[in-house]
C-alpha cells in the first residue's frame, strides 16, 4: 500500500502542505500532490530524495579579540553530511585579517560548496 508523507514547502510564504506519495518500499514517488506551484513540487522532490540544507555555524579564531567568527556554506550541502561537517569546523582555528564573504574552507568533504565567514575578523 503506498505511503503518503508530508512535506512543509519553505520556497514561499504560502507553506503549502505538499502531499508526496512513495511506493510501498519507499525508494520511488508515484504522486506529488497538494503543491501550489512548481517551485513547491520541486522543493518537495528535492526534500523527499536527498534533502539539501545551508550550514551556519561559528569557527574558533586566534590572535583576535573575537573568540568565534560566525561562517556559513554558500550553498546548501547534504542534509546527511551536516554531523560531519560539525565536526571538521570544530577542529579549525583561523586568525586575522578575514573579510567578509572570504572563503574559510573550500569545497567543505567535497561538496563542492565553500564555507566562507560572514564577518570581517580583525586582529
Amino acid at each position: 500500500m503506498p505511503k503518503v508523507e508530508e512535506i512543509i514547502c519553505i520556497e514561499c510564504p504560502l507553506a503549502c502542505r505538499v502531499g508526496i506519495e512513495m511506493n510501498e518500499a519507499g525508494d520511488k514517488v508515484l504522486r506529488v500532490l497538494n503543491f501550489q506551484c512548481q517551485q513547491g513540487k520541486g522543493y518537495a522532490l528535492q526534500e523527499c530524495k536527498s534533502p539539501l540544507r545551508i550550514l551556519t555555524a561559528t569557527v574558533k579564531t586566534e590572535g583576535s579579540v573575537r573568540r568565534l567568527l560566525p561562517v556559513r556554506t554558500r550553498g546548501p550541502v547534504p542534509k546527511g553530511s551536516l554531523k560531519d561537517c560539525m565536526g571538521l569546523l570544530a577542529g579549525i582555528r583561523v586568525k586575522p585579517p578575514l573579510t567578509l564573504g572570504e572563503v574559510i574552507l573550500a569545497d567543505i568533504l567535497g561538496s563542492g560548496v565553500d564555507l566562507v565567514c560572514c564577518d570581517d575578523l580583525k586582529g
